[in-house]
Formats: structure tokens, C-alpha cells, sequence
């Protein structure tokens, strides 16, 4: 994971403790967007 370009120590580190604290919640890589707050909410303007 280290190799990867933007991905520190600490970084990796914070993946893998939220990946293995919910390894039942990670069914792909969408739902491990949304557990980390990165995914887009869909809002209307109205």
C-alpha cells in the first residue's frame, strides 16, 4: 500500500485499522468510500 503515490504511513495505516474494524460493512469499493465520508452526496438545488 505504501507504493502507492499520496499514500504515507500514516496513511495506510488509517485504511487498514477502518478496513479491519469493518470488514463486514466493505462489499466494495464504494461502501468503503462512503464508511470514510469520501463518497459524493446526491442533493437537489430545490
Amino acid at each position: 500500500m505504501l507504493e502507492l503515490t499520496g499514500v504515507g504511513p500514516d496513511s495506510a495505516a488509517i485504511l487498514l485499522v477502518t478496513g479491519g474494524d469493518n470488514h463486514d460493512r466493505l462489499r466494495d469499493e464504494a461502501s468503503f468510500a462512503a464508511l470514510c465520508g469520501a463518497s459524493p452526496v446526491e442533493h437537489s438545488s430545490g
